[in-house]
């Protein structure tokens, strides 16, 4: 979801674009890998929470 996420860019108005014009696939892995480093931190100084939290669906067979 973040490799997608940074491919296709975030929700149309609310900020991030698509990088996969820009990013080899490969490059899009390397920068989900980093963001992904950052779960269960917390910054120095946080911005309040905005969104809605994320839910991953199980796998339906």
């Amino acid at each position: 979801n973040v490799f997608n996420t940074i491919a296709e860019g975030g929700r149309a108005g609310k900020g991030m674009v698509a990088w996969k014009q820009t990013l080899k696939p490969a490059e899009m892995a390397q920068v989900a890998s980093y963001v992904l480093t950052f779960e269960g931190t917390t910054p120095a100084n946080p911005k309040v929470a905005e969104g809605d939290i994320w839910v991953e669906e199980e796998a339906t067979n």
